[in-house]
């Protein structure tokens, strides 16, 4: 290759690169590529949770107008929204030219847990406390005490009574379970109430023991519970107390005797 066929390919290449960088400095500095646009996907709307596209928007504290795009640091922004225990995730996105994409999953409360010193805080499906009860919100989450340090334990029974009775979404449980508490001696204990098919009373509130047995043995004893308390229902039949940790038996005690 001859030297003047190298030196224009050195003088092709450096303009070229040179082209490259002036481009890259224009859209560094450019107005084109400031911020604009926040754009939060709408979340899943419930009335448990006290966000909505705006508050999540606010989290995020970009500067819109004023910052460029390929500037914007996404890990600062991902840790001011991820500061707001109620996000379990976030993902965000630049759509160029000026729009940032926010996606956020929310925790889910199942149940409300009284803490050690008092206080009552939520609790997610993955049995991580979380934030402290807001009375704003209209819950009908269960209240669960006793179960410091064995959350596990807590939300696998919910998971099983869910099965059987269903959860919080469910419109029409069988049993819609008020509280749970666990005693080591005596094990679970719930308060429960279902509804009443006829008379002035709609609904019957009652205790129900349910042993200290959280294996295999809890399945059959919910799958027993289940059908005493639809027959319960069906009939009328308001009870005070139940006990389902006799076996095979199920002793129910009624609101006017055993």
């Amino acid at each position: 290759m001859s030297r003047l066929k190298k030196l224009g390919i050195l003088i092709s290449s450096t303009t070229a690169l040179g082209l490259c960088a002036a481009t890259l400095w224009f859209a560094l500095r450019s107005p084109l590529f400031i911020v604009q646009v926040v754009e939060v996907v709408e979340p899943e709307a419930s009335e448990l949770i006290p966000l909505d596209a705006h508050k999540i928007a606010e989290l995020a504290a970009v500067p819109v107008g004023k910052t460029n795009l390929f500037f914007l640091n996404l890990k600062e922004v991902q840790n001011r929204i991820l500061a707001n225990s109620w996000i379990q995730d976030v993902h965000l996105e630049k759509q160029f030219p000026q729009t940032l994409v926010v996606s956020v999953t929310f925790r889910k409360p199942r149940a409300l847990i009284q803490q050690p010193q008092g206080g009552i805080v939520y609790l997610d499906e993955r049995g991580v406390p979380f934030e402290k009860i807001d009375l704003r919100l209209k819950s009908d989450l269960p209240l669960l005490s006793g179960f410091e340090g064995n959350m596990p334990m807590a939300i696998e029974f919910l998971k099983k009574w869910d099965t059987f009775f269903g959860g919080p979404t469910n419109q029409s449980p069988v049993l819609e379970l008020s509280s749970l508490d666990w005693e080591k001696e005596s094990g679970f204990r719930a308060w429960v109430h279902y509804p009443l098919t006829a008379g002035a009373r709609k609904q019957a509130r009652a205790s129900i023991d349910l042993g200290a047995d959280v294996g295999s043995d809890l399945d059959l004893q919910l799958s027993r519970l289940q059908g005493v308390a639809r027959y319960l229902a069906r009939h009328n039949i308001a009870v005070r107390h139940i006990w389902a940790d006799a076996g095979k038996k199920i002793v129910v005690k009624t609101a006017f005797g055993s």
